[in-house]
């Protein structure tokens, strides 16, 4: 009975602690795995670095132990151009996909 008290415990826990993470991924259509990304978030009037990207297949992944913050992050590419997106605590999401291209014009 203990065995089975400690595996339910432990499958919580492991459940809870996985909910906490993040996970980002990011397709970039003229970018290859050399080249990395950057995550940085707003506060007040500065941007903070918060991680930098691990290339697989041709996506970007930023992965965590720890939930974000709610805010706004950067996804900032190797041109320093970049683009923001919202996240909130409010959601129970940890996983985020987001595909662009480095051709697309921003003045278009």
């Amino acid at each position: 009975m203990k065995k089975y008290l400690l595996l339910v415990i432990g499958l919580i826990t492991l459940s809870f602690a996985q909910a906490q993470k993040y996970d980002i991924s990011i397709k970039v259509n003229g970018l290859s795995c050399p080249e990395e990304l950057l995550l940085a978030n707003h506060f007040a009037d500065k941007q903070y670095l918060r991680d930098t990207s691990v290339c697989e297949n041709g996506v970007f992944h930023f992965r965590g132990d720890e939930k974000l913050e709610s805010g706004v992050y950067l996804a900032v590419l190797p041109n320093k151009n970049y683009f923001e997106f919202l996240i909130s605590n409010d959601e129970d999401q940890t996983k985020y996909y987001f595909e662009t291209d480095t051709l697309l014009d921003p003045s278009s």
